[in-house]
């Protein structure tokens, strides 16, 4: 059993062996799976446990666990190009609207809770020094979690999941219209996950938008248009993408006044950088905060290497936070959904959360997106163009495998049939090469 810490909460007199900050979707995940294993957890966010309401998965990435009554729809979904369509094979998930409040069993603290702000550790001779504090600006409030006593094992033994992310600045972005069933035409009651088709009045050379159309399971769709990646301004383009939107809804000929609710998607793709997430020691603990003044301390844990005894317990970032999100589409929830018990498995035997593998596999896709940001329109265009009309094996390796032998395969078949097909886009992609690879 790790070492537990003790809330300094008035309403809470409790112990934890894993305290998650941020309740998301994938908090939520995180803080259920560790509840299943027997571990008390504190969850902390100052919504509670939330998600967006509108989410789709993979079935293939739904784990034996996941309720089956938390999904409200399967589909076998279309992508469309600018040159084709093709219709997949594999099933579709959306999720109920409020499937997250069926994973709960773990306390929740709505508060804010900012781990940038404050991070202190406790040290022996110190009795009941706050572990981590979170300094709450707004309500002059301090979040503390203290250690139940002042042994370094207690102290490293502590799990921490955060979704706290440095983020990078591209985002993506979506303007979402929710309308009945019996709106939409008999013809497009098919479920879309990309369509690239152009929209009358907006021209070639303007933002790169698709068509994402999906039952919500509830006799209502939604038509969302979506800018898959961008670092342009936020404010600007999701104008765009709600007069797109609109127009593009009387080109599948449903009525505006049909519509019931408005969605509005905006949500970086991913951290700045992996963070470091690795097992604590002693001895990398020791190191880590060595006061230099009283403001500042010097981190040398990384000195500690294979000599900082065994590892325990650490802190694992999850979700956008740990870049588990996919940078080139925005997928994450699935990924979350299918690895947080592998994490889980990993960060309880004193392991880094994700493997070499998984990071490689990470940073094969950041270069992908990174190399996406700095295409023209018409190259946008012509890149998706070959990336939908792959063989649905290849599209889906290129969407959700967790495998940078895949993920490379299907790069280097991408750029192949970019020569073929579209030689000035392959010659941008080793134009914009070496940039991609330093991008933050």
């Amino acid at each position: 059993m790790p070492g537990r810490l003790t809330s300094t909460l008035k309403s809470m007199n409790e112990l934890y062996d894993v305290t998650v900050l941020g309740l998301g979707p994938s908090g939520t995940v995180a803080a259920y799976r560790a509840t299943q294993r027997g571990l008390k957890v504190l969850g902390i966010d100052p919504k509670g446990i939330n998600a967006p309401s509108t989410i789709g998965v993979w079935a293939s990435q739904l784990p034996d666990w996941f309720p089956d009554e938390a999904v409200a729809s399967r589909f076998t979904p279309e992508v469309i190009s600018r040159t084709g369509r093709q219709v997949l094979t594999a099933e579709y998930a959306m999720l109920v609207p409020g499937w997250e409040q069926q994973l709960g069993g773990f306390d929740v603290v709505e508060k804010k809770a900012d781990p940038a702000i404050t991070v202190l550790y406790g040290v022996p001779a110190q009795k009941r020094r706050p572990l981590r504090s979170w300094f709450q600006p707004k309500s002059d409030e301090l979040l503390s979690v203290m250690s139940e006593d002042d042994s370094f094992i207690d102290i490293v033994d502590h799990l921490w999941i955060t979704t706290t992310p440095s983020t990078m600045s591209a985002r993506q972005l979506a303007h979402g219209l929710v309308v009945p069933e019996g709106s939409v035409p008999e013809a497009h009651r098919r479920g879309v996950l990309m369509d690239f088709s152009p929209v009358a009045g907006f021209p070639e050379d303007g933002p790169v938008t698709f068509s994402y159309r999906v039952p919500l399971g509830d006799g209502t769709w939604l038509i969302e248009e979506t800018i898959l990646a961008t670092d342009g301004d936020s404010q600007t383009l999701l104008a765009h993408l709600e007069a797109k939107n609109l127009a593009r809804l009387e080109q599948l000929g449903i009525a505006t006044e049909d519509i019931r609710r408005t969605e509005v998607v905006s949500f970086p793709l991913g951290p700045r950088g992996i963070p470091g997430d690795r097992a604590r020691t002693p001895l990398g603990l020791a190191l880590g905060m060595i006061p230099v003044s009283r403001r500042t301390s010097l981190d040398l844990s990384f000195l500690a290497g294979p000599w900082g005894g065994k590892g325990v317990k650490g802190e694992a970032h999850i979700g956008t936070a740990g870049g588990w999100i996919h940078p080139a589409t925005g997928y994450s929830v699935g990924a979350v959904l299918a690895g947080t018990d592998e994490m889980l498995d990993r960060v309880l035997a004193g392991s880094p959360p994700t493997s070499r593998a998984w990071r490689v596999n990470y940073a094969l896709r950041r270069f992908g997106l990174n190399v996406v940001l700095g295409f023209s329109p018409a190259q946008y265009q012509e890149f998706f163009a070959i990336v939908l009309g792959l063989p649905e094996r290849d599209l889906l390796d290129y969407l959700i495998s967790a495998s940078p032998w895949d993920t490379a395969r299907v790069m280097v078949r991408i750029i192949l049939r970019a020569f073929r097909q579209t030689p000035s886009t392959a010659l941008a992609v080793f134009r914009l090469a070496p940039g991609a690879l330093f991008r933050k």
